[in-house]
């Protein structure tokens, strides 16, 4: 892969609608080309590496002009890569956007610690896009994946993004139904609930009953909704 240096600065003063588009595309087609050219970046993974991909990230284009009936229903397109030393699946989930189900699924009986250098590993990102109101955020549980549909600016285009989630076990199902976000909190503390905490005991040791907000080992992450 090859880093695209400046990309970010160049969206971040376009300002037209007609000139956002063009930049959509045109960041769009970076982001293929450095996943396809296999040079030796991945060598060194760094969290600077996974910070350029998050700048690089653009929304996939649903509906340009008001003609829904034109709308796509399949987003992204399948890639492939080229395994250099000291890949493993994880990295390449998180530099592409995937879930480590996703691209383990889509490479049955490669290792994805140690996978062999230059084998060719399938990218899968490529989604059906789920069948819902093209509004606010959609959970797919069984693909484990979110899709951000964004608000329309008047007869502007339909944009969505996606992003792979973690969700509950068996026994601590996700729940499903309509939710609205009512609230936003940057670092926030976990408060155990006590079944969780009683497992953690038994389990591992572990008797805390709140995990401060940034702690690595907080699993709300930075931000929680």
């Amino acid at each position: 892969m090859v880093p695209v240096k400046g990309a970010a600065v160049v969206m971040s003063k376009i300002r037209t609608r007609h000139e956002r588009r063009y930049t959509l595309v045109v960041a769009a087609l970076l982001v293929a080309v450095c996943g396809v050219s296999g040079e030796s970046w991945a060598e060194r993974w760094t969290e600077e590496d996974f910070y350029r991909k998050l700048q690089l990230a653009v929304p996939y284009l649903i509906v340009d002009g008001t003609d829904l009936t034109r709308a796509k229903s399949i987003i992204g397109s399948t890639r492939f890569y080229h395994v250099r030393k000291g890949d493993t699946f994880l990295d390449l989930a998180r530099f592409y956007g995937l879930g480590y189900n996703e691209i383990e699924q889509a490479n049955p009986g490669v290792d994805p610690w140690i996978p062999p250098e230059n084998q060719v590993v399938v990218l899968p990102t490529e989604w059906v896009l789920p069948q819902v109101e093209h509004k606010g955020i959609a959970v797919n549980i069984p693909e484990m994946r979110l899709y951000y549909f964004h608000p329309r600016q008047g007869g502007g285009p339909q944009l969505v993004s996606t992003y792979p989630v973690g969700l509950g076990r068996d026994d601590w199902r996700t729940p499903s139904g309509k939710f609205v976000v009512r609230g936003k909190t940057r670092d926030p503390a976990w408060v155990i609930p006590e079944s969780i905490r009683k497992e953690r005991i038994r389990e591992k040791g572990y008797s805390e009953k709140v995990i401060p907000g940034g702690d690595p080992q907080n699993p709300l992450g930075r931000y929680r909704f």
